[in-house]
């Protein structure tokens, strides 16, 4: 018989076994509930999300992406931050705390 295969994962053989081991995390994308201001080091999000929290490398990342006119690939003001925190907001989303501060 013909391999399965999905995105790049190939399972063969007579005794082939896939494990896939992970979580599910909702959602995956979410908006800005307020403005994220130069030197914020929390941003409040419009949903409430059950994104794991690391610290030292070892947790997932959040990108803020710009709001600028203008944006390339050579020249953005895109940030990239560690989830440090994931707390319940009063605003019925989530307050999450980034293991940096907002430049742009």
């Amino acid at each position: 018989p013909k391999p399965l295969t999905y995105k790049g994962i190939v399972v063969s053989g007579s005794n082939a076994l896939l494990e896939l081991h992970g979580g599910e995390y909702e959602p995956t994308w979410t908006r800005l509930a307020s403005t994220a201001e130069i030197g914020d080091s929390r941003v409040y999000v419009q949903d409430v999300v059950n994104w794991d929290v690391g610290g030292n490398g070892a947790g997932m990342e959040i990108v803020i992406t710009t709001t600028a006119m203008k944006d390339s690939r050579e020249w953005h003001q895109n940030e990239v931050f560690e989830i440090v925190g994931v707390e319940l907001g009063n605003h019925g989303g989530s307050v999450i705390t980034i293991d940096g501060t907002i430049e742009y």
